[in-house]
């Protein structure tokens, strides 16, 4: 006959070190963030002062004060002190979920290319949706890539993939997009000085992919982000900075656990390269 383990029963003993305290504080956090959604979690409104939330959740003022610790890292509510003060709730931004994203694809090992299979994959709905969810604000910024790649270089490689994104109305699609442009540029130590002929391509395969979907081809805007991305992949494998493995300094701060790779360039072989310029339209 199938027994029931105590952890299938919900009364688990407390793992070693961790204390009886730790455990119901992060019961009360969870409490905590229970009701800021029953709310419909109204940034800004003050949840309670101390006192109040002490009475209410029934726990000690140390326990308590642990739970507030939770919830203000996960960015759900702050303290504020002074005359009126007490638990205020909060913004969450993308920034709450990053640490804990990159401390388990560090833990699982994922590898660079496991990671580039669901950035394309999602990154490609995102290419999809955008031709018809576009506004005229929308238009007006895509055309600033699309128009004049040289001139709408950016310090930051993700911004045309972050507009997509926004541009397909879909939350979800939104934090997914932008959790993985950033996790994949810890893999590649130093992406930020990639050099001039690097943002140069850079600029012109995303000036392509705009192109796209100002003219409403969601098929050939998807196909231009796919090839874009598996270019992106192949030049970040073979930088000598760059890792299958996320290192240790992404994500604790130590130093790299595995060794590096090699070195030539970003999207020639997309379709969407300087070379390429002459390839027809559904390249």
């Amino acid at each position: 006959m199938a027994t029931t383990t105590p952890a299938a029963r919900g009364d688990a003993p407390a793992r070693p070190g961790v204390s009886p305290g730790s455990k119901r504080a992060a019961k009360v956090a969870d409490r905590i963030v229970g009701d800021v959604m029953a709310m419909g979690w109204p940034v800004g409104e003050l949840l309670g002062s101390e006192a109040e939330l002490l009475g209410r959740y029934r726990v000690s003022r140390a326990v308590f004060r642990e739970a507030v610790r939770l919830v203000e890292h996960k960015q759900v509510a702050r303290t504020r002190r002074g005359p009126g003060g007490g638990l205020v709730i909060t913004e969450p931004t993308v920034n709450a979920v990053i640490d804990a994203v990159v401390l388990y694809l560090y833990r699982v090992e994922a590898r660079l290319d496991e990671l580039f299979e669901a950035r394309i994959a999602v990154e490609e709905i995102a290419s999809e949706l955008a031709p018809a969810r576009l506004d005229e604000p929308d238009l007006a910024r895509l055309r600033a890539f699309a128009e004049a790649p040289e001139a709408a270089l950016t310090p930051d490689p993700r911004a045309l993939h972050a507009l997509l994104a926004s541009v397909s109305r879909n939350p979800a699609l939104e934090l997914f997009v932008d959790v993985l442009n950033r996790v994949a540029m810890l893999y590649s130590a130093g992406w930020q000085s990639f050099g001039p002929a690097v943002a140069a391509d850079a600029a012109y395969a995303h000036a392509r992919i705009a192109e796209a979907v100002i003219a409403g081809e969601p098929g050939l805007a998807r196909r231009r982000m796919r090839k874009h991305l598996e270019a992106e992949a192949d030049y970040l494998r073979q930088r000598r900075s760059t890792r299958q493995l996320l290192p240790d300094s992404g994500a604790t701060g130590s130093g790299p656990r595995r060794s590096p790779a090699a070195s030539p360039r970003w999207w020639s072989a997309t379709g969407c390269s300087r070379a390429s310029s002459s390839a027809p339209s559904g390249s």
